[in-house]
């Protein structure tokens, strides 16, 4: 007969494996490029307007302004990009445009 420890091992090693898993999964999606909206914009959209008027992938391009890019999941959402470069604003200039 086997030693109540021996299910408590096998419940322990089957937890770990689930958890190993888990990272194995989430970790590509955690390495997606984060500038990959910026990357179609501003690497395809934008230079596609210049070009041919014609701003493929995106549904519409102000070249000074913002790109509306289809989104791939929902059949009827769309993404508000800038075609600009946007910097972050730090606590200190939030602080002192709010004055």
């Amino acid at each position: 007969m086997a030693a109540p420890t021996d299910g408590r091992f096998l419940r322990a090693v089957a937890a770990l494996l689930a958890v190993l898993a888990t990272f194995v999964c989430v970790a590509p999606v955690a390495a997606a490029d984060p500038n990959a909206l910026w990357t179609i914009v501003n690497g395809e959209c934008v230079p596609d307007q210049q070009r041919s008027a014609d701003p493929a992938p995106c549904a519409q391009v102000d070249v000074g302004g913002y790109a509306v890019l289809k989104d791939l999941v929902g059949k009827t959402q769309f993404l508000l990009i800038p075609t600009q470069e946007v910097l972050p604003l730090t606590e200190s200039q939030a602080a002192f445009s709010a004055q």
